[in-house]
């Protein structure tokens, strides 16, 4: 499973109905859909600096097209994003096998140029 973080930000009519006190449980909501896309809530915060929420959440990374059309499609959302997330043991890993590769790897057209150079 991975870890991505989902940022969201209403739409003008989801903060009034918010605001009105007709918004409901939509922390319920959301984990419902979470349930049922077989994700699992870690943790969800909102900021009153930016108005957006910040949810971090576990699951296949193929849910994040599926949490953009569908918080899109409700209407309730202006603005969606999902990251994903690596820890920083990950990162290293990763770091340390890039390296690897880019060592290995031969620009395309080195030979081309090289000989353009030598022209000169």
């Amino acid at each position: 499973m991975a870890l991505m973080m989902l940022i969201t930000q209403y739409s003008n009519e989801a903060y009034r109905s918010v605001a009105d006190g007709k918004g409901g449980d939509r922390g319920k909501a959301t984990e419902e859909l979470m349930a049922r896309l077989e994700a699992k809530i870690i943790d969800q915060y909102f900021s009153p600096g930016d108005g957006f929420i910040y949810t971090i959440l576990e699951g296949k990374p193929e849910i994040m097209t599926d949490l953009h059309f569908i918080g899109k499609a409700t209407g309730g959302f202006q603005y969606i994003e999902v990251k994903l997330l690596i820890s920083g043991e990950e990162f290293r890993a990763r770091s340390r096998q890039v390296g690897e590769q880019v060592n290995k790897y031969d620009a395309p057209n080195r030979d081309e140029i090289d000989r353009m150079l030598l022209d000169e």
